[in-house]
């Protein structure tokens, strides 16, 4: 879905903005916008917008190297007085995503 992952790279520039503005003088955070700049133009518009809600809550769509695409919900709380984040990634229950999930945690039978 080409729309999600648009959504996607919009909301990266947007978590990595006030990072930005809390630490104007981080060489390397300004590094790291500059290599995504120059690679993604949905970056790009997305930085320039200075859109910085919050979103607590997103549903993504991620290539897993091994597993295939999975549809997870990604939750973000935030550790007041703090920069930190705490991001979670679940499955809807009974989803394709959530079985496949499910195989991670399945006892290896391989002997």
């Amino acid at each position: 879905m080409l729309g999600t992952h648009r959504r996607g790279r919009r909301l990266r520039s947007a978590v990595r903005r006030p990072v930005g503005a809390r630490h104007p003088a981080d060489r390397a955070l300004g590094k790291l916008v500059n290599e995504y700049a120059a690679h993604d133009p949905d970056f790009v518009a997305g930085w320039r917008s200075h859109d910085v809600r919050p979103r607590p809550t997103l549903r993504e769509r991620l290539r897993h190297p091994e597993l295939g695409e999975l549809e997870l919900d990604r939750q973000t709380l935030l550790m007041p007085g703090t920069s930190l984040r705490l991001v979670l990634y679940t499955a809807e229950t009974g989803s394709l995503s959530a079985t496949v999930l499910a195989q991670l945690d399945a006892p290896d039978t391989a002997p």
